[in-house]
């Protein structure tokens, strides 16, 4: 579902909640962006800003509900553009990671697991392919996959 705004995001994760009720197995959630709400409250000034920091913990507070009484998984991804960097962090192939997209500081206090997806360096493999490498817990060891109008084919 696509959310407009903050207030729409928690009135979907509300719904998504009772929805999940409906579903067979172990429901999954993907929450994408959550930095867009607070870049957009932001903007709109220091009292919105407070009121997007309150709205993230309300967020945060639902999707561990959710987890928790639907034994549901939640995903919430991040986007992270690569390129030159003075930092230390590094890409799943071994490059510098660039930008990071922002990311509440409670939201980082949740992350149990971290999986970064990353494009297979062309010299490795022909073909458009992608790297996955657990960076929590610290696993050694690459996954390569392949998208496509099939699907996600592992390699």
């Amino acid at each position: 579902m696509h959310c407009p705004s903050p207030a729409a995001f928690l009135d979907g994760l509300q719904s998504a909640g009772e929805l999940m009720a409906s579903w067979p197995g172990t429901p999954c959630l993907l929450v994408d962006n959550v930095a867009a709400f607070f870049h957009l409250e932001r903007a709109a000034g220091a009292a919105a800003g407070e009121q997007g920091a309150s709205m993230h913990a309300r967020a945060l507070g639902t999707l561990r509900d959710l987890a928790c009484a639907k034994q549901a998984v939640v995903v919430a991804s991040k986007l992270s553009l690569f390129g030159p960097q003075q930092d230390r962090s590094t890409s799943a192939e071994g490059g510098a990671l660039g930008h990071r997209e922002f990311m509440p500081r409670a939201w980082q206090d949740s992350v149990t697991h971290r999986l970064l997806l990353a494009p297979a360096a062309p010299a490795k493999v022909a073909g458009p392919l992608f790297v996955a490498t657990w960076d929590m817990p610290a696993c050694s060891g690459r996954h390569y996959f392949d998208i496509s109008d099939a699907g996600i084919c592992m390699l």
